[in-house]
């Protein structure tokens, strides 16, 4: 276990979705990222992603927004996707 019972520190998290259903003018469905804290549950940030990106770019401005020093962040898979 990474974080001890006991410890209070707040858990940040940051996850993409496929909004199926929903069409922008140029007919694509847009892919959204959100962050919630985990222990509300509420969506606290919201980023659209750009035309032709997903999660993987959009994810780092999600927690220059929404995350300050000391909370724990987590991600899927996706975002940890690696260019070399």
């Amino acid at each position: 276990m990474l974080i001890k019972k006991g410890d209070e520190r707040e858990i940040m998290s940051v996850d993409g979705k496929h909004t199926n259903g929903t069409k922008q003018g140029n007919g694509r469905s847009p892919n959204v990222v959100s962050a919630h804290p985990v222990n509300s549950g509420m969506t606290v940030y919201t980023v659209m992603c750009d035309t032709k990106s997903n999660e993987i770019t959009t994810d780092p401005k999600v927690i220059d927004k929404a995350v300050h020093e000391g909370v724990v962040v987590t991600l899927d898979a996706i975002s940890t996707f690696a260019t070399n």
